[in-house]
């Protein structure tokens, strides 16, 4: 949908004018540059009825929170002179967006020992000796056999082994992060698939299947946040971060702060960049 209209939704160019400057010391960040590129004609947009952007290509380019704001703000302009002046208020009480979006974090597999080869592991697996398959799963996903390591590692959580459970989970996640580079919009597994094989091992108590779950499920939904929480009682700090933004993007100052205070405090490097730009609201 064309924002043509936009431009004659402001009261005066001082209201315009602060609008522009709050969506680019708010979202703008240099680190995406498509993203910034579209919010800076945005702004353009909110100065004259040339065409610059249309809703179709910001939704293309800008996401998240920084999508719903900016929604926010069309819908604003839209309606009253008032209404912007409260989507003013609502977004001044908002930290900068720099700090990093979480994201999904996963463990990788344990280095392969010195001197340990697919064809011993093979023939350890084949006498059933303790560990053997979960070893020979863990090799064959280095080697990138992710086919025959999922398959190992299913045999293994059969047993209800939640390490073998989070390993397969994201066996599946990578292959289909490669079938989707291969094959554009295909994909080898629905995300559901393999949120279900997390959440199983989440439920089992894998805090970092419990971070892969509410990273699947999208940032600000129940199940994200219902598992974030779970995650961070056991200190995880990805999932303390990623309730600190969340907590930000709301314009809860306070509570952003302990959550990143308290992954900040385990060295997690994003906590730590983040918590100075909470000094600025």
């Amino acid at each position: 949908m064309a924002l043509t209209d936009l431009h004659g939704g402001f009261r005066d160019e001082d209201q315009r004018q602060r609008v522009a400057q709050l969506i680019l010391d708010r979202f703008g960040d240099e680190r995406k540059q498509d993203e910034l590129h579209s919010l800076i004609r945005f702004s353009s947009q909110l100065s004259d009825a040339q065409e610059h952007i249309d809703e179709a290509e910001l939704a293309d380019t800008v996401s998240g929170e920084k999508l719903a704001a900016v929604q926010a703000l069309i819908r604003a302009v839209r309606t009253s002179h008032d209404a912007v002046d409260g989507w003013i208020r609502t977004t001044s009480r908002l930290p900068p967006l720099r700090a990093a979006e979480p994201r999904l974090e996963i463990r990788p597999p344990a280095p392969v020992p010195y001197g340990a080869s697919l064809a011993q592991a093979e023939a350890e697996f084949a006498t059933g000796a303790d560990g053997a398959a979960f070893r020979l799963a863990e090799l064959l996903e280095h080697e990138g056999d992710r086919h025959r390591a999922a398959a190992m590692y299913r045999l293994v959580s059969e047993a209800g082994d939640v390490d073998a459970l989070y390993a397969l989970g994201r066996v599946y996640w990578a292959q289909d992060q490669y079938e989707r580079s291969q094959a554009g919009d295909q994909f080898w597994l629905p995300a559901w698939r393999i949120t279900e094989v997390w959440q199983h091992a989440a439920d089992l108590g894998s805090v970092e299947a419990m971070h892969a779950v509410a990273m699947m499920a999208g940032s600000g939904s129940g199940m994200a946040l219902r598992y974030l929480r779970k995650a961070a009682a056991l200190n995880h700090p990805p999932s303390c971060y990623a309730l600190g933004y969340d907590a930000a993007q709301r314009g809860d100052r306070e509570e952003a702060l302990a959550w990143w205070t308290r992954a900040a405090e385990s060295g997690y490097q994003p906590a730590v960049e983040a918590i100075p730009l909470l000094a600025s609201v």
